[in-house]
């Protein structure tokens, strides 16, 4: 996620400089595609993030637990 709220940041700053949009090379976007398939269908995929989610609802008194 963090990776995608820098990519949009980027482009607004790239927007108020009237800078054309760079596109990118259509075998990059396939060559990530493919790294990301293959991270996200690995068992830990998310596993820290959902831990760390539940830890800081945990904090925060939510009853949500049966």
């Amino acid at each position: 996620m963090y990776m995608l709220e820098r990519a949009c940041e980027l482009e607004l700053i790239a927007r108020t400089l009237d800078a054309p949009p760079v596109q990118i090379a259509p075998d990059v976007v396939r060559k990530f595609a493919d790294r990301m398939q293959k991270r996200r269908s690995a068992d830990e995929y998310g596993l820290m993030e959902w831990q760390g989610l539940v830890r800081t609802v945990d904090r925060k008194g939510a009853d949500y637990r049966c």
